[in-house]
């Protein structure tokens, strides 16, 4: 009788070290733009979190890691999230995502990666009015790290040098929008979104700290 228990102990160890092993976490790199300026002045600062702020666009480049019985690995995704206010002054006000998902993503990846943002970032995507596929770049050359979402939206970044990339006096007053292992202060040299999901649209080649890169 003891061993079979002893067996039966080995079985079940083995079976949750297969599971522990399969059910990898998921983790890869992360670049986000904002409208509005996460390290600068007070002043700047103070005008901005009620005037501007309210649209970001986040991207996601997947390395390891499963969700839902799915392999999210080589996935990319993006979200352009417009709110009624500055997303980072007040995180509880509505907001709306649309989300994008790399082409060639197979029914079972789209399903797996949607739960994973929703169950992660659910209250950062506020109510999501569109989920698409298009082909999603995110690369780095140098130091600058490119997202283009086919068509429809862009962002170029590189690390902030400090202080001379920063107002006088700055600080930082945002942390990002999602969690992160890894943080650097982000430049914003290019931003734009022309589609039709959200009744906004912009450009903007305004240098400014307006975001983050790191890895999650």
């Amino acid at each position: 009788m003891r061993t079979i228990l002893v067996l039966v102990c080995v079985l079940l160890a083995a079976a949750a070290n297969s599971f522990a092993q399969s059910a990898r976490p998921v983790s890869g790199e992360y670049v986000e733009a904002r409208s509005a300026e996460v390290y600068t002045c007070g002043c700047l600062f103070s005008g901005q979190a009620e005037t501007s702020g309210k649209e970001a666009i986040v991207a996601w480049k997947i390395h390891d890691g499963q969700f839902a019985g799915s392999s999210l690995a080589g996935m990319k995704m993006a979200a352009v999230i417009v709110g009624e206010a500055h997303l980072g002054a007040y995180s509880h006000r509505p907001r709306s995502s649309s989300i994008y998902l790399d082409e060639g993503t197979t029914p079972a990846q789209r399903d797996a990666a949607l739960a994973f943002l929703e169950s992660n970032y659910g209250e950062l995507l506020g109510s999501i009015v569109a989920v698409r596929e298009a082909p999603i770049s995110f690369r780095k050359d140098n130091e600058r790290t490119y997202v283009r979402i086919g068509e429809v939206a862009e962002v170029v970044v590189r690390d902030a040098r400090l202080p001379e990339d920063a107002h006088p006096g700055s600080s930082q007053w945002y942390q990002p929008l999602v969690p992160l292992k890894q943080t650097a202060l982000a430049m914003t040299l290019y931003y734009r979104f022309s589609g039709n999901e959200h009744p906004v649209r912009w450009q903007s080649d305004d240098m400014g700290i307006t975001g983050f890169t790191g890895a999650f």
